[in-house]
C-alpha cells in the first residue's frame, strides 16, 4: 500500500534549490487483535477467561507479542504459518507482560515493551525475527505439542523441572563462568529516539564498580523497532546484569530423561555437594547430544525485569 502527500513550502522558507527533508511518525500497522484486548488502554478484560478469538476487524498497535505472532501468521507479508502450528496462549501471556506500565524514567510509565519501526530493508527471516525478539529478550522454543512457542527472560515464569543429584548421570554437576572478557560493564545501546522523529541515538549504562574491577569493556547493542529512551536503558540493564552478575554456568548429563528439555526452561538445580548456597534457578540455554547422553548448559537466571533504578 502506498500514501500519497502534497506539502507546499513558501519561498522564503525553501530555496529553489533544495529539497527540504520531510519526516513523518507513521501509525504502525493494523493487526487482529484478541476479542478483549483494548489496544489503546492496554487493558485486557479477563472478568470472562479469554476463548482464543480475534476481532474480526483490524486495528492498530504496537504490542511486540502481537507483531511477532503475525509476522509468523500473516500469509501476505508474513511466514504464512498455520494457527494450529503456534502455542497461541505463550504468545497471550507474553502480550500482556509487554504492556506491563514500567517506570520510563522520566518520572512516568510507559509499557515494557513496544515496537516503533519501518523496515525498509529485507533481510533474511531469522535476522529479521531476530531483531524483535532482541526488543523483548525473548526467543523461540517448541511446546510439548511441537508448535512454537515464545520464551523470555522475565519474572513470574513456572519452574518446569527440578533437577538433583538423584537424576543426573554420576550424580555430577559441573560448574564453570564466562569469560571476564565477556563481562562488559559500559553498554551503548543506539535506537531510534522519539522525539528526533526517528533519527538514532544512544543510550548509556554502566557499573562504576564493575569497571574497577575488570577495567573498562564496552559492548554495543543496536534495538532496532525501539524509539524509547526508557526502553533502551531498560535493555543496556539488562545486557549488563546478564555479563557481569549471571556468571555461573553448570552443566549436567543425562539419559532418556533429559531429551523433553527445551531452550527457555527455567529449572531448579538442588545439588547435594553444594548444600551450603540456595536452590539454583537456571535457564537452559543449550544442548547437545552423544551416546544417548544429554549434556545440558544452563545459565544462572534472575529477575531482571524489577531490578532497582539504579542498577
Amino acid at each position: 500500500a502506498y500514501e500519497i502527500y502534497q506539502c507546499d513550502w513558501s519561498s522564503d522558507v525553501c530555496s529553489s534549490d533544495l529539497i527540504p527533508e520531510v519526516k513523518f511518525k507513521p501509525k504502525g500497522i493494523k493487526f487482529p487483535l484478541p476479542s478483549n484486548y483494548n489496544p489503546v488502554t492496554r487493558h485486557y478484560d479477563e472478568t470472562v477467561p479469554w476463548n482464543g478469538s480475534f476481532k474480526s476487524y483490524n486495528e492498530y498497535t504496537n504490542n511486540l507479542a502481537w507483531v511477532i505472532y503475525w509476522v509468523l501468521r500473516n500469509a501476505d507479508w508474513g511466514m504464512d504459518i498455520a494457527g494450529a502450528d503456534v502455542d497461541l496462549g505463550a504468545f497471550y501471556t507474553f502480550a500482556k507482560y509487554c504492556d506491563e506500565l514500567v517506570d520510563n524514567g522520566k518520572g512516568g510509565t510507559e509499557p515494557r515493551f513496544t515496537i516503533n519501526h519501518q523496515f525498509v530493508e529485507r533481510d533474511a527471516v531469522p535476522q529479521f525475527l531476530m531483531y524483535l525478539l532482541n526488543l523483548g529478550n525473548a526467543n523461540f522454543a517448541t511446546n510439548e505439542f511441537g508448535q512454537i512457542k515464545i520464551v523470555w527472560d522475565g519474572y513470574g515464569q513456572p519452574i518446569t523441572k527440578i533437577i538433583t543429584n538423584a537424576n543426573v548421570i554420576d550424580g555430577l554437576f559441573q560448574y564453570s563462568s564466562n569469560d571476564l572478557e565477556s563481562r562488559t560493564n559500559l553498554v551503548n545501546v543506539t535506537y531510534m529516539r522519539e522525539e528526533l522523529l526517528g533519527d538514532s541515538d544512544t543510550a548509556n549504562f554502566y557499573d562504576q564498580t564493575l569497571i574497577d574491577r575488570y577495567g573498562l569493556q564496552t559492548a554495543d547493542v543496536i534495538l532496532a523497532g525501539c524509539t524509547s529512551e526508557g526502553q533502551a536503558l531498560r535493555k543496556a540493564r539488562w545486557t549488563l546484569y546478564n555479563n557481569c552478575y549471571l556468571t555461573e554456568i553448570i552443566t549436567f548429563k543425562q539419559l532418556f530423561q533429559g531429551a523433553d528439555y527445551a531452550v527457555g526452561d527455567l529449572i531448579s538445580i538442588m545439588d547435594s555437594d553444594n548444600v551450603t548456597v540456595a536452590p539454583k534457578h537456571a535457564v537452559i540455554s543449550g544442548y547437545s547430544y552423544s551416546d544417548r547422553k544429554s549434556t545440558r548448559l544452563n545459565s544462572s537466571h534472575t529477575d531482571i525485569s524489577r531490578m532497582p533504578s539504579s542498577a
